[in-house]
């Protein structure tokens, strides 16, 4: 049985609500020169990936993440910030700049 992600759990009303909020926080970073690569589902929020630019080490709160794939044996590090009810994320390069 696959369970049903929280999505789809969603009336229409809360998915149209969570589209223009994605919508909005997009418009918004393209109109400060950030490139936007992705928006998906989060949990609670869309989660939109972006290009990392010097823009990006500006925002206040940043959260570093690390992840670990033991099955593939690869590391992933990323940053986020949320910011107009999205989280913003995106990669980190090895060397620990963001």
């Amino acid at each position: 049985m696959i369970a049903a992600s929280p999505t789809l759990r969603m009336n229409h009303v809360d998915r149209l609500q969570l589209a223009h909020t994605a919508a909005a926080c997009a418009k918004w970073l393209k109109a400060c020169d950030i490139e936007v690569l992705a928006i998906n589902n989060g949990h609670a929020t869309p989660v939109i990936t972006v290009r990392h630019t010097n823009e990006c080490d500006k925002f206040d709160g940043i959260v570093k993440c690390f992840e670990h794939n033991h099955i593939q044996g690869r590391k992933k590090r990323y940053a986020f910030v949320i910011r107009y009810g999205c989280e913003i994320r995106w990669d980190v390069q090895e060397g620990g700049a963001a």
